[in-house]
């Protein structure tokens, strides 16, 4: 297994819309809350539960961490909002 980070796609604001700092980190959180939970079901989905030691938390960014098989960061990166899944064990190179 390695450890996997996983950049997500947030939908950025129009140009002249100002939003606070607490408006913008709590859509990250959301964000990557509903990635994990997608994640979790897609895994679940796919019987492939002893692939995965753990999913960190959603935190502010959109980007959650992962520590599972190329597999499953390979399925990963095909969800819908998922900008890239990078290994974190050899330079941060993409899987892909």
């Amino acid at each position: 297994m390695k450890q996997y980070v996983v950049n997500l796609t947030s939908a950025a604001p129009p140009a002249d819309q100002k939003l606070s700092r607490g408006f913008v980190v709590s859509a990250a959180t959301n964000l990557a809350y509903r990635f994990l939970d997608q994640a979790k079901r897609i895994v679940i989905e796919k019987g492939l539960q002893d692939q995965v030691a753990g999913f960190g938390e959603a935190y502010g960014l959109p980007m959650v961490t992962l520590t599972a098989t190329p597999l499953v960061a390979s399925l990963l990166e095909q969800l819908p909002g998922v900008d890239g899944v990078y290994a974190d064990d050899d330079g941060m190179s993409l899987i892909s």
